[in-house]
């Protein structure tokens, strides 16, 4: 999570979209066990947290999240798949419209998304 910290103060949790598994043998010389071992990563794009917009359930409103802009080196990177708690439920905020300023044409969009990113998300609370 390089190059982003601090972005979340105040909210306990980090968004991110998952856009690749890779599961990987590797073999750590100079150990006592020198036999390959499996080492799973989820290839993350990171969303950054709009602090400024008060949300959650005292203000009675949903939380914004927008992709970070990929000329951050902490717009993406490499997570266990152990530290990931759950998935969430995100709404698309028409509202604010889409945008091809975040990220220039990328493997980490589908073709059906014409080099675009939906500027700004809710992300569901439910009980």
């Amino acid at each position: 999570m390089h190059g982003v910290e601090g972005k979340h103060e105040g909210h306990p949790y980090w968004y991110g979209r998952i856009l690749s598994i890779f599961h990987t043998f590797v073999v750590h010389r100079g150990s006592a066990n020198e036999a390959p071992q499996q080492i799973d990563l989820l290839w993350v794009q990171w969303f950054s947290h709009d602090l400024l917009h008060g949300a959650g359930w005292k203000a009675k409103q949903l939380h914004h999240i927008s992709f970070i802009p990929a000329d951050n080196d902490g717009a993406f990177g490499f997570l266990d798949p152990q530290n990931v708690v759950r998935a969430i439920h995100l709404i698309l905020a028409f509202a604010y419209g889409h945008t091809s300023d975040l990220l220039p044409p990328s493997i980490a969009r589908h073709a059906k998304e014409n080099d675009e990113d939906w500027c700004m998300f809710y992300v569901n609370m439910y009980m």
